[in-house]
């Protein structure tokens, strides 16, 4: 008897439009269910129809750009995708040649950076979402796209000290890195925000003021931009985050969660 697969029965169907001679809809569907299952082991023929289909239109072309650079198409199926990505970016609507050429902007980085980009960059295309910008700053850039206005120095001054003091970083590190954790890129300009007596927007306020939503895509992309400037793995960057709370107002940082044994100095 053999048994078969999800992936099994999802291949059938895309098989199935692909002989239909649908080809954007295979592209659509197979989005579709990376989105659901991004971890779901995908077989070469996977990729095989990805590449075949990729070159319908524009936006398939760059659907299957970012799913090669996401790491869902295996190494042997990415031959085309430069030719794709490039097509994308020459004949595609105002949107689709937008998030091409942040494709094509990429610079040099970590592989699981390009991929962790690219399937951001995927999901935020098919939800047709306008700043495409601000993925490549959270992932290649260094700095929160959220940034909030603190109201207390000595708050900001113990987050900056406890970044400082885990990591063994230089005065002007932890600047930078505390900075970047505001959405900020220099640590002087954040501390002028502090004493600006100018209103604040709402979305720029401590987390206190904000929905819980927010403060969650806070904490996430705050986990990313930790990760990349102290060279920490992504779990242990958002454990530091949840207990530092780098922009709420009330809650007090600290890092003994972290360890029974641990004593703020």
């Amino acid at each position: 008897m053999t048994f078969r697969t999800p992936i099994d029965a999802t291949i059938d169907e895309l098989e199935a439009l692909y002989s239909a001679n649908l080809r954007e809809r295979v592209v659509e569907r197979a989005v579709e269910l990376v989105v659901m299952s991004p971890s779901t082991p995908r077989p070469a023929r996977f990729g095989e129809l990805m590449i075949e289909c990729g070159g319908a239109t524009p936006s398939t072309a760059l659907c299957v750009s970012l799913l090669a650079l996401a790491d869902v198409i295996s190494e042997q199926s990415r031959q085309s995708v430069d030719e794709m990505l490039t097509f994308a970016f020459e004949k595609g609507d105002d949107i689709t040649r937008d998030y091409a050429e942040c494709v094509l902007e990429f610079p040099p980085a970590e592989e699981h950076e390009i991929a962790g980009a690219a399937t951001d960059l995927l999901i935020g295309f098919v939800l047709r979402r306008p700043d495409p910008d601000e993925i490549l700053k959270i992932w290649f850039g260094g700095i929160s796209q959220y940034p909030v206005i603190p109201t207390d120095l000595e708050r900001l001054k113990k987050v900056r000290e406890i970044i400082r003091r885990k990591f063994s970083l230089t005065l002007s590190a932890a600047n930078t890195v505390t900075a970047a954790l505001f959405g900020f890129r220099d640590y002087r300009r954040l501390r002028e925000e502090i004493f600006d007596s100018g209103s604040v927007d709402p979305d720029e306020r401590e987390d206190e003021f904000c929905s819980v939503d927010i403060v969650a895509k806070r904490r996430e992309c705050q986990a990313k931009v930790l990760a990349k400037h102290v060279d920490v793995d992504a779990h242990l960057a958002s454990k530091i985050i949840s207990l530092v709370r780098p922009t709420a107002k009330d809650w007090p940082p600290s890092l003994a969660g972290l360890n029974p044994f641990h004593k703020e100095n």
